[in-house]
Order: C-alpha cells, then structure tokens, then sequence
C-alpha cells in the first residue's frame, strides 16, 4: 500500500454512511460523511490504503487534470459525478488498479443529502472496487487541496462494532424462507435496521409476451422477475413482484417489527386477500391497512424501478446481504448470519445468548456419548470373568472392536 504525503483521510464504515475525516492538513482536520455504493463492497476486514487521486469525471474518455498518468496499485480515485454511471466509474478505477473510487457531487448534493443517497449501480460490469459518494461542500475543500498540490492519503477501515447498524438483502424469488428463520431473534436485536431489495430485471428483447405476461409486474418488460431470463421457466413470478412492492410499503411506512412478523407469517405471492388478511392478525387497524394497499397500488413502479437499479454482487438469482456497508460472503444460514450481526452490534443481551450458542454443540455431545460408550464396552469386556459370563464377555468384546473400527 502506498504512504504518501502529508495529508491523510480516514474512512470508518457506519450504519447508513461512511465517515470521512481528515487528519492533515491541519485547516481541513474534521469528518464527512459519505454515501456507500451498493455494488461491490469491501470485505468486512478489508483496509483499503492509498493515495486520493484527481481523475476528473472518471469514465476513461477524458484526462484528468490532476495525477495525470500517475495510476499506481492501491490508489484511491477521486471524480466527479455525472457522464456515466456509478458503476462505470467504478470499473475504469479497477481497470487502473485502484483500491476504491471517492464520487464528488458537485451539482446538487449537499453534504447530508450525499450521505443519504443510495447509490445504485446497474446489472455489470463485474470487475468493480468499492464507492462512495461525497457532497459538494465537503468534496470542493478536498479538490482544493488536490489543486494546491498537497499529497491525500485515504485509509478505509469496514466492520467496526457500533451502536446500530444497517443490512441490505437482495432477494430472488422464494427466498423468503431465510428471513423467516431470521426474523425471530432479529427483530428482537436493537440497533438493526433492514433495507430489503428484490432482484428485478428487464426482459431481454426476445422474450415472448407470454414470458412477460408470467414475470413481470403488470406487463411492463423494465420490471421483471429475473425467471423472464429463463425461456423454460414455467412457474410465475409476476404475483412474487406484487409481493415485493407489498413487503416495501409495510417495512417503509411502519416500525420494522411488524414487517419481520409478516415475513415470518407466511408469503403471499401477491394475493390481496391474503395480505390484507395478514396486516389484521399483525395488529394494523383498518385505516392502516388500507394505507399499505394504496401505497402497493400507487408506488409499485417507483419501487421495483429502485430495486432493477440496485444490483449488487452476483447473479440476478443469488441472495446477496451486505451488513454496514460491508459485503457478506458466509453461510445463508440464520444461525450463522445472526451471529455476524451481532459482531458488528455493540454488546447487548440478546447478542451475548446468541454468541455463546455454539452450532455445533449437540453433534459435540453426540460424539463424547458414543465415545464414553466405547470406553466402558472395551473396559468391561476385558475385566468380566467367570464362565457364567462368558457370553456377555463375548459381546462386549465385539462391541468394543466395532467401536474401535469406527
């Protein structure tokens, strides 16, 4: 990793967003928070390490004016906002061996609406590095110490436990089994928050009208489920994606506890009845009920638009988490996953049972009975005597080698 300059950055991963802060110079030494792309996250024990570097709007067509020709490994890339995607950026800064892209929105973004941005990508490329996106009051400061030709050095540090945290999951169709293993202990853990996606794709141009018919929302080819992908595929996916625009207006309009006992209820792949069903045994009174159902009916588009945009890491038919801001690659096991939420979570009880529970505690006690078992058939048979236990002898005998021979 490159150690260069006087200046320095120093990235810290929070619930919501990145915190900025600068050591040197000294008339710039405060914090800035800045917006974490959802697309290719770092690891949760990554330390990124380089240079903040000028690279203008970072599309690759163009020079930039600072730092021109001076791509080295682990450089972090600074650009601005605006020509191509997020993504784009991304991938021309991994293209040039940089650690990770620093965005500044020069235009509109102030400081906490830059913080508050989800910074969507889109279905590829997929060499990506790690983005941020920065407001202009807080990214101009920096460009202007690039422009008097200090040196920056940036340091990006993910995973730290803190008092909330935030997961984003992206969800195919039929997943909904994995949040409802997790909802019982994780709607109990203070300091979680869930921001949940669902895998919407458009339609290739050769799909059929009865393709889209089954795998879209309302026929539109833009928001499909991405079995549209899938010429064979026969089961539907369309009532799924009124399901996800459902599952949004619940958990956006509402204490996050009523939306982990929905999903922990039943899945009603779209069914009206169904759902309004489900929001009376959660304790929604009527007004609210049908508050949830004109959001279904009037945001649907604007939901699973943000959801098509929102595409992280992997195949459109993979269950992808990333837990503040960081990118899950363990088990899809809630076992496993709740103890990794916990990690990340300062202590409290809840996560003091959960990280004391070890999954393989029961095969543990299975093995030390069948090997005390062994122990005492081997004993006994070499201490038993007597013709009258003769017989026994024998058995515990053969018991033992076939203990031994297992």
């Amino acid at each position: 990793m490159l150690m260069v300059g006087a200046a320095q950055l120093l990235l810290v991963t929070m619930a919501s967003a990145t915190q900025i802060c600068v050591l040197e110079p000294e008339p710039l030494r405060r914090c800035f928070e800045a917006a974490s792309a959802l697309f290719a996250a770092p690891g949760p024990g990554d330390r990124l390490r380089g240079r903040l570097l000028w690279q203008g709007l970072g599309c690759g067509n163009e020079r930039p004016r600072h730092g021109e020709g001076a791509h080295e490994p682990g450089e972090i890339h600074f650009v601005r906002r605006g020509r191509c995607s997020f993504s784009a950026k991304s991938a021309v800064a991994a293209r040039h061996g940089a650690s990770a892209v620093v965005v500044a929105d020069f235009e509109s973004a102030q400081d906490h609406q830059a913080a508050d941005t989800l910074v969507a990508g889109s279905q590829g490329p997929a060499g990506r590095v790690p983005l941020w996106l920065l407001g202009a009051g807080s990214a101009g400061r920096l460009l202007e110490a690039l422009e008097a030709g200090e040196p920056v050095q940036i340091e990006v540090e993910v995973g730290k436990p803190a008092a909330s945290i935030m997961m984003d999951v992206w969800l195919p169709p039929d997943a909904g089994t994995l949040l409802a293993s997790l909802a019982p202990k994780a709607r109990d853990l203070a300091g979680l928050r869930v921001r949940v996606h669902f895998r919407v794709v458009a339609a290739p141009e050769e799909a059929s009208p009865a393709q889209i018919a089954r795998h879209c929302y309302a026929g539109l080819r833009e928001l499909c489920s991405a079995r549209v992908l899938q010429p064979s595929e026969t089961t539907p996916a369309a009532p799924w994606l009124r399901e996800a625009v459902f599952q949004h207006c619940l958990l956006r309009g509402f204490p996050e506890r009523y939306w982990w006992k929905y999903v922990e209820m039943a899945n009603c792949s779209g069914s009206d009845s169904c759902s309004r069903s489900l929001l009376a045994q959660l304790g929604l009174s009527a007004r609210d009920a049908r508050a949830v159902q004109h959001c279904a009916d009037s945001e649907a588009a604007s939901f699973l638009e943000d959801d098509r945009e929102s595409a992280p890491w992997g195949s459109a038919e993979e269950i992808a988490l990333r837990i503040n801001g960081w990118r899950y690659s363990g088990p899809l096991e809630a076992p496993r996953i709740l103890r990794t939420l916990c990690w990340q979570l300062e202590s409290s009880a809840v996560c003091q049972r959960l990280l004391r529970k070890d999954p393989d505690t029961g095969h543990g006690l299975l093995l030390w009975h069948l090997a005390g078992c062994c122990i005492l058939a081997v004993t006994a048979g070499c201490t038993l005597r007597g013709p009258l236990m003769w017989s026994a002898r024998r058995l515990l005998r053969r018991l033992g080698h076939a203990c031994k021979a297992a």
